[in-house]
């Protein structure tokens, strides 16, 4: 999936791309040297690629995550925290492993529309992460309500069906290549 999402990625020259890794994949030793692989291959800058991770990983195996971070930092790849808030992430693994970015997962979101104390809690979770020197991306958005109220609380970036619905890379194209003027042209790797 990697590959596919760097060779595609090409397509989108000032666009940044994300891609979920799974544990199993995360736990592979040969896993830095697998990425950098795709890299060699695509001719993918890993400044444009963001590996999102859940905790779990983190939480069973600290040392080893640890190391595989750093192998993949020194290839130039950033690592966001994925589903924050929907397990059982701690202020110290958030020190401890430095992620650079934390994505805020869609249930802390949906509860904004319930009320009662919620708004506090994402301000308080934002500012966490802002302590931390993290961006945050909220997941899930699907009102304009909710986008504002996520707004006012900190957050750097939002995702979700209000803001469009999963495109081909195609669709993808059309999109890009209107937003910039229709200047340029699909690149096919």
């Amino acid at each position: 999936m990697l590959h596919r999402a760097c060779e595609t990625g090409l397509r989108w020259a000032n666009l940044k791309i994300a891609v979920n890794v799974s544990p199993g994949q995360f736990r592979d030793p040969a896993f830095a040297l697998h990425v950098q692989s795709v890299f060699r291959k695509t001719g993918m800058d890993p400044s444009r690629v963001t590996l999102e991770m859940t905790e779990g990983y983190f939480i069973q195996n600290p040392a080893r995550a640890r190391a595989a971070m750093t192998k993949l930092r020194q290839l130039g790849v950033r690592i966001a925290l994925d589903d924050f808030g929907s397990g059982f992430s701690s202020i110290g693994y958030l020190r401890q492993f430095g992620f650079d970015r934390m994505k805020i997962d869609k249930s802390l979101v949906r509860a904004l529309e319930e009320g009662g104390r919620s708004a506090e809690a994402m301000q308080a979770t934002v500012a966490l992460a802002k302590a931390l020197d993290m961006p945050v991306t909220a997941e899930g958005v699907e009102s304009e309500d909710v986008a504002r109220q996520l707004q006012i609380s900190g957050c750097d970036e939002l995702q979700g069906y209000f803001f469009g619905q999963p495109m081909s890379a195609d669709a993808m194209d059309q999109l890009y290549f209107k937003s910039n003027g229709g200047s340029g042209r699909a690149l096919r790797g």
